[in-house]
């Protein structure tokens, strides 16, 4: 059975988190499945390493107002519904360094290319859902309601 190595820690999330500039304090704390949790005051984060290095990032469903039985939301889910929301905003912005092709392989590279990929996103796109604003997911729910 193919089981990759796995390269995400709490430290190589700092080493990238602080190579943004964030517009509210954070926290970081560790969970038990090996991921991290990054903590703004009306927002958290999870932030965790998937199969062969594809990181992935969710809100939590307490926070979105979703309940437990739901799936939680990913910041994916948000940028979509943001988009169709506001399509002309999204011909004026400039995702620099965002990475389309990540490496295969599972590596630490990956690992950090997926980071900085959801710092870019988060900065660009979801500034309000740092600041606790999810005026979002009422939308996704009704363009997904079985999700």
């Amino acid at each position: 059975m193919y089981n990759p190595d796995t390269f995400f820690n709490i430290h190589v999330l700092k080493e990238v988190l602080n190579e943004y500039e964030w517009p509210l304090e954070y926290k970081l704390k560790e969970t038990n499945s090996g991921g991290a949790i990054m903590e703004f005051p009306k927002c958290s984060i999870v932030i965790s390493e998937g199969f062969e290095s594809k990181m992935n990032a969710y809100f939590l469903n307490s926070q979105t107002g979703r309940s437990n039985t739901q799936y939680s939301l990913k910041l994916f889910h948000a940028i979509d519904v943001l988009k169709s929301i506001n399509p002309q905003n999204d011909q004026d912005l400039e995702l620099k360094g965002l990475v389309k092709n990540l490496e295969v392989e599972p590596s630490l590279e990956k690992v950090r290319q997926g980071l900085h990929n959801i710092c870019i996103l988060l900065q660009t796109y979801l500034l309000p859902c740092i600041q606790g604003n999810f005026n979002w997911v009422e939308e996704f729910n009704k363009k997904y309601p079985g999700l």
